[in-house]
């Protein structure tokens, strides 16, 4: 038995590269982690026990598939193994010593500060496990079909709470070696196989259910509802990079990719809609307005928060830009009901009181709670980081919508599309260029005028609120003054009452100018009336039933393990020479480089010259372990899936 620890673990003799057509789709992934089990930097990983645990699995689904008993008992057995193998792949983290390093780790002890790529990214397992488990998926997803329906289900659900183990290592990894503009050989590969266990795990749903009902409600019943597992699951998807058929493949990719990744972005920007927030409504109790009221609030803050911890902005935005006509719309109107501008009452910068706090819940959620004011003070913070997300992004987001209004739209898309911009445009502004860029696609193209929207009432309200939120006044000039000085009186009166009925949030002071050239009166109706003064009541812990356990990690955790400058969880902590401490990518979107002026301590400070803080970062995995609660509840994907979206 000693010997055979010290020798390296060898596949069986009949896994290997397939030289013919497969016995089972299963059988090439099942060879991936076959050559993953048998490599020496798995064994220095996890040890002869662990990798002989691994090998057992792989000789007992090769042994199914040998067998090829293609019966309804012979498929829901495979099935069921090749379950066992994924989940045997998952464990094998807990073989891995703290103390362990394959490149991707730094050991205590080790002095590895002058290398930026060097520290551990949020995965403290190694290369090894990380591909070993990614390829185990794409084995598993392999056995999702129509020959067990049922079992496939089963397994799906069991296999989503296994997921949950390193949920957490997943999402630190993500975010830490997204962020990098480039990456050590075994970095790029370690992105890759992460990114894969979320690709390879949404395709299996994906299978189970169908692509054409793969829904919003679909994504968040397996994600446990957390929208920050979620979000990072949604992130590994989409920013997985389609490989030429001749490319290397460590790690194995769907060969339906691009439908996953459009599903996926189709069915994500649903989460935010009424339908996800609340799924779980069973309708046997009534609920009144106020509290769902009140938990739609809380449902799209949580959405926001996690877009922001994750860093999805940017993936999410690259993902949209490819078919930007298509799913242009659904990114307006998601992002506009994340950031919530039925909260803004007073400007997305303004402190509001305790006072006016209780009075706008009183009226925007139909009703007072103990809950209710600390539920949109909650909202409005996520929204303010979403929208400093989305600020840095501003350019192409506004080139993203103005591929849209140039289709063929309805009447209703077309106004909903122009509402939600209207609101963008309150928390994130258009650069000047990108501005008249969507004026000229909603007045200055033939069809438009063909159509007649440059005397339409319901478009030109819109586009004058988006101006006046954009900061453009009427003295600059354009397609949007030339227009609506030709309208005539009648058209100009129609957009003054739609904007009396305007319900979203306004820049006062531009909305008067336009105004001023119409000759009309311009003012929207508040969205909340003058508070009486009052003593806000205390604010309980919002009930939550299911789910979010990677989420309330992250937003409980203690002070000293966030970073200085967002607030958010720290996965690569730095110390600045004057004793601050950041998140090492958060300081570097700050300085907008390498070197720059520190925005908390106003002193010129550099990268290189932040200390990486090892230590730390352990103290903060471990927590995050220590956090994540031992059970949760099972998803219902079938459940999910029967729901109209």
């Amino acid at each position: 038995a000693g010997s055979f620890f010290r020798r390296r673990p060898r596949a069986p003799a009949h896994v290997g590269p397939m030289m013919g057509k497969p016995l089972h789709p299963a059988e090439p992934a099942v060879a991936a982690v076959a050559r993953c089990a048998a490599s020496m930097d798995l064994l220095k990983a996890v040890g002869g026990k662990g990798t002989w645990g691994l090998q057992r699995r792989i000789s007992e689904v090769d042994a199914a598939i040998r067998a090829q008993e293609w019966t309804p008992h012979g498929y829901r057995i495979l099935g069921e193994l090749l379950y066992e193998l994924a989940r045997e792949a998952i464990g094998l983290g807990t073989s891995v010593e703290d103390a362990f390093d394959d490149g991707t780790v730094a050991a205590a002890g080790v002095a590895l500060d002058d290398n930026p790529y060097s520290e551990e990214c949020g995965w403290d397992y190694g290369l090894a496990v990380a591909q070993a488990t990614s390829n185990s998926l794409a084995a598993f997803a392999a056995s999702v079909d129509g020959h067990d329906p049922e079992g496939s289900a089963d397994r799906l659900e069991r296999l989503s709470l296994d997921l949950d183990y390193f949920a957490a290592h997943v999402f630190g990894g993500l975010c830490r070696l997204g962020e990098q503009e480039q990456l050590q050989p075994r970095e790029q590969n370690l992105l890759e196989a992460l990114q894969g266990v979320c690709t390879w795990s949404m395709a299996a749903v994906a299978r189970s259910v169908g692509y054409q009902r793969l829904s919003a409600n679909v994504v968040w019943e397996w994600s446990c509802r957390d929208a920050l597992w979620a979000s990072v699951l949604v992130k590994g998807v989409l920013s997985t990079a389609i490989k030429e058929f001749y490319s290397e493949r460590l790690v194995l990719e769907p060969s339906e990719l691009w439908a996953l990744q459009r599903a996926v972005l189709a069915s994500f920007l649903g989460l935010a809609s009424h339908q996800v927030a609340f799924s779980e409504e069973d309708g046997a109790n009534e609920v009144s307005i106020s509290r769902r009221n009140e938990d739609l609030v809380r449902h799209r803050a949580e959405l926001a928060a996690a877009m922001t911890s994750s860093h999805l902005v940017e993936v999410l935005l690259r993902a949209t830009d490819l078919e930007a006509t298509h799913d242009g719309p659904a990114l307006a109107a998601f992002l506009a009901s994340a950031l919530q501008p039925e909260l803004a009452v007073c400007g997305p910068d303004c402190e509001i009181s305790a006072a006016l706090e209780q009075a706008t819940a009183e009226v925007l959620l139909g009703g007072s709670s103990p809950s209710a004011a600390s539920t949109i003070a909650e909202g409005r913070r996520a929204s303010a980081a979403l929208t400093g997300a989305l600020a840095r992004h501003a350019g192409v987001l506004w080139g993203i919508l103005a591929k849209v209004p140039g289709t063929v739209m309805t009447g209703q898309a077309r106004q909903a599309l122009l509402r939600n911009c209207a609101d963008l445009a309150y928390f994130v502004p258009p650069p000047s260029l990108g501005l008249h860029w969507f004026l000229d696609a909603c007045l200055g193209s033939s069809a438009t005028a063909a159509e007649g929207y440059s005397n339409d009432p319901a478009t030109l309200a819109p586009l004058c609120l988006l101006a006046a939120n954009s900061g453009l006044l009427p003295g600059s000039g354009g397609v949007l003054v030339a227009t609506m000085s030709a309208v005539p009186a009648e058209v100009k009166a129609a957009v003054s009452e739609r904007w009396a009925r305007w319900r979203g949030p306004v820049r006062q002071e531009g909305l008067i100018q336009w105004g001023m050239l119409l000759e009309v009166a311009a003012q929207c109706k508040p969205l909340a009336p003058e508070p009486v003064p009052t003593s806000a009541p205390a604010a309980p812990t919002p009930n939550r039933t299911r789910g979010k356990a990677l989420q309330d990690v992250v937003e409980s955790a203690p002070a000293n393990f966030r970073c200085s400058l967002d607030g958010q969880l720290m996965m690569d902590p730095v110390l600045s020479p004057q004793g601050v401490v950041f998140e090492r990518t958060a300081l570097a979107e700050a300085l907008g480089g390498v070197e720059g002026i520190c925005p908390l301590t106003g002193c010129t400070v550099s990268l290189q010259a932040c200390k990486r803080l090892p230590d730390l970062r352990r103290e903060i995995t471990k927590w995050v372990r220590q956090q994540l609660p031992a059970e949760r509840p099972r998803p219902r994907l079938a459940a999910a899936a029967a729901r109209a979206y």
